[in-house]
Formats: C-alpha cells, sequence, structure tokens
C-alpha cells in the first residue's frame, strides 16, 4: 500500500516543476523504511528527505510558473513524505508485531512440548464432524503402537475400549460434545499386545457460533500402576477379617468391605456416597461432624499417627435394623496427591464384653471361693492348732509320768539293776525325752501357718543373732562355725530367723561323722532380701533323698542312732515358704550339704 500510494505521487509530481528532483526523495523513503528492521527508521528518513526536499526549492524553477504553485507542491511533498512515512512506520510495525507473535508462538509451542515430554502424557484431537483423529507419539507408546504410517480414527479409538467402559466412555464423550460437560474420566484401552492400559482422558471441546461442536482436544496419562495400586489396596481392605470404612473430608462413604456389610447389615452399594453419620446412633449423631472437622484439620496442621476413635469412651455402631452394636475403632489417615481421607477400622467388642462379664463373673464366684476356702482352712488351722497344743500339754503330762516313774523304779531297784536293765532304762528315758521333743516340734510346725504368732517384731545385731545361736547350740569342740558376710553391720528380725538357722546349723552338727569338722553361715545383700547359706563337710543327702529331706516325720538315719524328730527340715521349710522366700538344697553323698534359702528384710 505505501508503495503504490508513492508511485501515484511520483506521477502527479512529475508534472510539476522540481517535480523529478523533489519525486527522487520517495524511492529511497520507500525501499530503506520497507528493508529496515526497526519502524523507527522510517521516521529518521523522512526527516532527511523533508529537508532535502526544502533545500531544492531554493533553486530557481526551471520554466515561470503562477505563484501560488511553487507553495502548493511543497505542501503536497511534505504532506506526501509524511504520509509515506507514517504507512510504512505501520506497516514495519504491524510487521514486527507479527514477527514477535510468531516467535512467542513457537516458543510457546517449544515449552508445551517439553511440558508435555515431562509430564509423560499422550495429546490427542478429534474432529467431530469427520471422525478424524490426530495424536501424539506418547499417545501411540502409551497403546504400544509401532507401525509408522498408523492412521488414528475415532471408529480405531471406540474399538479399542474395554467392554466394560465402552458404553460409558461414549456417553461422557456425546454429553461434552452436546452438552458441554467437564471432560474428564478414567477407562481402559486395548494395547497392541491384547493386554489393556488403564487411562486417564481429559479434553476441551471448541464449537462454532451455532453451538456445533468442531473438535475436541485432550491428554491421557497411563495409570495403570495407580489402578494395580488401588485393585491391592480394595482387596486388603476386602479380605481384612476386620470391617473397615474409608471416607472423604466430607464424611461421604467412599469405600467398605463384606465384613462391614456382614456387620451393620447394609450392602456396599447402599453405603457408598453416604453420610458416615449414618452408622452412628442418633444420640450421637449432633458432635459427631464437629469431630470429624477437627481431625482432619489438626492433622492437616499437624501429621498424627493413627490413633483410637473415642479415647476412654463407650462407642457404638448403629445396623440396619435399628439394633446397636459395641465396637471399638481405630482411624488411619490417608493423603493422595488431591485428596485426604481416613480409614476407619471397626472391631466389633460384642464377644470381648461377654468374655469380660464372664471373667468378672467368674473372677466374683472365686473371690467367693476363695473366701470360704480361706475361713475353711482357717479353721482348719485352728483346730489342727488346738490339737497341737491339747497334744503338746494333755499328752506330755503322762509322758512325764512315765519319766518320774522309770526314775523311781531306778531308784528303788538301784542294787539290783544289771547293766542291761540299765540301759533299757536309759533307752526308756530318751525316747520319752524324743516324744517330747516331737510334740514340741509339731506344735511349733502348727503355729508357723500363723505369722503374727510367729513372727518377732524384736530386732537384733546379725552378729549377736549369730554368736547366741552358737551358745545355744554349744557344738563340740571338733567344730569349726565361720561366718562370711556384712553380720555385723545389718540388723535381723530375731524371730523366726533364729529356729530357722538353729535348725539348719544344730542339723549339720547333729549328723555330722567326722573327727574334723567345719560348718560355715554365709549372707549376701540382694536389694529386697538377704540370702543366707549354710554350708557344711558332713556326710551330705544323696540326691534321691532331697525331696524327702523336707517332709515331716523323716529320717535318714535310724533314730536310734541319731535323735531327733525328723521335723527340722520341715520347719525350715515352712517358715521360709511363710515369709515369701525360696529354699534349695545342694547334696552328694559323702560330700556335704549346702542349705541356701532367701529372707525378706
Amino acid at each position: 500500500m505505501p508503495l503504490l500510494f508513492a508511485i501515484a505521487v511520483l506521477a502527479v509530481a512529475l508534472g510539476m516543476p522540481r517535480g523529478f528532483a523533489t519525486s527522487l526523495f520517495y524511492i529511497p523513503l520507500i525501499l530503506c523504511g520497507l528493508s529496515f528492521r526497526r519502524p523507527a527508521t522510517t521516521v529518521l528518513l523522512a526527516a532527511i528527505a523533508t529537508i532535502a526536499s526544502q533545500f531544492s526549492y531554493s533553486f530557481r524553477a526551471p520554466a515561470p510558473v503562477l505563484p501560488w504553485v511553487g507553495p502548493a507542491h511543497q505542501v503536497m511533498v511534505v504532506t506526501t513524505l509524511w504520509l509515506t512515512a507514517t504507512l510504512v512506520y505501520q506497516h514495519r510495525k504491524a510487521l514486527q508485531e507479527s514477527k514477535n507473535m510468531l516467535a512467542k508462538i513457537r516458543r510457546d509451542e517449544a515449552r508445551h512440548q517439553l511440558l508435555v515430554r515431562g509430564l509423560n502424557v499422550g495429546e490427542w484431537e478429534w474432529h467431530a464432524a469427520t471422525g478424524e483423529m490426530s495424536w501424539s507419539p506418547r499417545y501411540s507408546e502409551i497403546l504400544g503402537i509401532t507401525t509408522p504410517d498408523f492412521t488414528p480414527h475415532y471408529m480405531e479409538f471406540e474399538n479399542r475400549l474395554h467392554p466394560e467402559d465402552k458404553s460409558r466412555v461414549i456417553k461422557h464423550l456425546e454429553s461434552h460434545v452436546r452438552q458441554r460437560t467437564a471432560c474428564d474420566t478414567e477407562f481402559r484401552l486395548r494395547r497392541e499386545d491384547g493386554n489393556y492400559a488403564w487411562v486417564h482422558a481429559t479434553g476441551q471441546g471448541f464449537w462454532d457460533d451455532q453451538g456445533n461442536a468442531l473438535r475436541v482436544v485432550g491428554s491421557i496419562d497411563d495409570i495403570s500402576e495407580r489402578k494395580m495400586a488401588e485393585e491391592r489396596f480394595q482387596k486388603i481392605v476386602e479380605f481384612s477379617p476386620y470391617p473397615i470404612v474409608v471416607i472423604d473430608t466430607a464424611g461421604e462413604i467412599v469405600l467398605t468391605n463384606r465384613k462391614t456389610e456382614a456387620l451393620f447389615g447394609y450392602r456396599r452399594t447402599e453405603l457408598f456416597k453416604k453420610n458416615v453419620e449414618q452408622l452412628i446412633p442418633e444420640r450421637f449423631r449432633a458432635m459427631h461432624p464437629h469431630h470429624r472437622d477437627q481431625y482432619f484439620v489438626s492433622r492437616a496442621v499437624d501429621v498424627q499417627e493413627n490413633r483410637p476413635m473415642g479415647r476412654g469412651m463407650k462407642l457404638f455402631g448403629l445396623r440396619k435394623d435399628g439394633s446397636e452394636v459395641p465396637v471399638e475403632i481405630g482411624l488411619i489417615p490417608i493423603e493422595t496427591a488431591t485428596d485426604s481421607y481416613v480409614l476407619c477400622t471397626i472391631v466389633d467388642i460384642t464377644p470381648r464384653l461377654a468374655a469380660e462379664a464372664q471373667t468378672l463373673q467368674f473372677q466374683e464366684d472365686l473371690k467367693r471361693q476363695v473366701g470360704e476356702r480361706t475361713e475353711q482352712l482357717a479353721a482348719s488351722n485352728r483346730e489342727l492348732e488346738d490339737f497341737a497344743s491339747f497334744a503338746s500339754h494333755d499328752l506330755k503330762a503322762p509322758l512325764r509320768g512315765i519319766r518320774a516313774i522309770a526314775g523311781f523304779l531306778e531308784e528303788d531297784l538301784e542294787p539290783h539293776l544289771t547293766a542291761q536293765s540299765r540301759g533299757h532304762v536309759a533307752q526308756l528315758n530318751l525316747r520319752v525325752q524324743r516324744m517330747e521333743k516331737l510334740l514340741d516340734d509339731l506344735l511349733d510346725y502348727a503355729r508357723i501357718s500363723d505369722p503374727d504368732k510367729t513372727k518377732s517384731t524384736e530386732t537384733i545385731n546379725g552378729d549377736v543373732l549369730m554368736q547366741e545361736i552358737i551358745g545355744l547350740l554349744a557344738p563340740p569342740a571338733h567344730f569349726n562355725i565361720s561366718l562370711t558376710g556384712p553380720f555385723a553391720e545389718i540388723q535381723l528380725r530375731r524371730m523366726p530367723l533364729q529356729q530357722v538357722l538353729m535348725n539348719l546349723i544344730g542339723n549339720a552338727i547333729k549328723h555330722h561323722d567326722k573327727a574334723q569338722a567345719n560348718i560355715s553361715v554365709a549372707i549376701e545383700d540382694e536389694g529386697q532380701n538377704y540370702s543366707f547359706t549354710v554350708t557344711d563337710d558332713g556326710p551330705g543327702i544323696s540326691k534321691q533323698f532331697h525331696d524327702r529331706a523336707f517332709k515331716m516325720f523323716q529320717t535318714l538315719k535310724p533314730r536310734d542312732q541319731v535323735e531327733g524328730s525328723g521335723m527340722g527340715l520341715a520347719v525350715v521349710r515352712k517358715h521360709v515358704e511363710a515369709v515369701g522366700g525360696t529354699l534349695s538344697l545342694e547334696s552328694e553323698e559323702n560330700a556335704g550339704c549346702i542349705f541356701r534359702f532367701t529372707w525378706p528384710k
């Protein structure tokens, strides 16, 4: 346009004085203006041409002309110069803007291609009127298509849809084209190898002024791995031994399993997209949305670990038939790329509550039975103690009479007694003493069951206690009794510990069969208990007799050889067990004995 205008002006100017000279300025203005990259250059050239043209009018005209012709031609030249410059400037500016726009489109296209490759999605375009389609290499890659000359078409797309998805996807696309609904769906497409790939497809349609669909462009993303993970998750949920309900942030149920159906009596289709409050008794529904919202808000602020719902509260679920079931619910937060969910694990605690009630009843019955048995045992112990007291008192009287009569006979018949007769009388007195000792031990044994009658409140220094015990036992001169441990630093209750130690040390003295005897008594502090060890180097006890040694009225040698009632170790064991201690024996025949027992402080 600027060039045509300049040529027309040039033709007119050639018929004017100095027309040829001034017209020469148009040619460089137009040619240079159209060739330079910067539109502003045109303004500079117009200014130079204006100055040059005005300078040409300072010379005389080649022929006489009317006075007004010169100035008119001069105005025309200047006007034409700047009008031409303006047209050239606008043309260059529009051309530069077009180039800039094209470069920007190319840059945007390059960025789009990089973005598409980075997102790893395939692009597609569908011409609704013809059914023709085009798609990107990534689309072909998802479907496993390697044929270079493959031509996509809408019918090809339909044929590749999974039979279970085909009707739904076609309706979805038709709804988008006709009603302009959102185009966003997931479905399966058959690959070249015959397997199906799960894809997520989105699209956007374009319509003409009459509302007819022209084309739809969009993208697909291969979500097969995500679908496989979802399928595994659904299987885990489905075959869980407990009812599971998954809800979203709005409290709507999005997933359940067969155990949920069995517990609440609903089919899962009846619960899908229903509010979770449907499973909560009426008296708890009002506050539950508030607690649910608080849970999601607190989780967004601070990530929480899995926790039980309603900690410290009794929870109930509401069945379809209106009955309630006691439950415990565990909450597990689940975060996805787009949404937040909570997986609720529900445990029907009806059997446990029944078992707890049964256990509580059993405990009550057991407590009652124990009380009854305790009372019976206390009565039996009282009877045993009464019998022991009777035996100790009433049976000793005849024994004392026998001893007195034996003494009278020995005294009256002294001149007439033979050595054998004197031995018989001595044996009679010895067996009376043994019987009296047996009655005393029996009474002591019966009293052990009542700690209040055997436990002493008197405390004594450990070293003093041991010296008193040794003094009371009065061991023969060939016995060496040694003490090991902090006896001098501790305080002990005198009874019944004194009787236990006297019995153990006395047994060691009584049964020792060597010319030189050693007995050791050791003590160790074990925190809440003292540990005592009594060791001797006597004849020992064979392992086969270890259990028998602690029974009542048991002796390992005939009583005519070793004097004793057979109650000593039985009394020791009962005293130790009565205070909650332990007692053990280590011994071999002809290897001495080691008695260990613990005693509370």
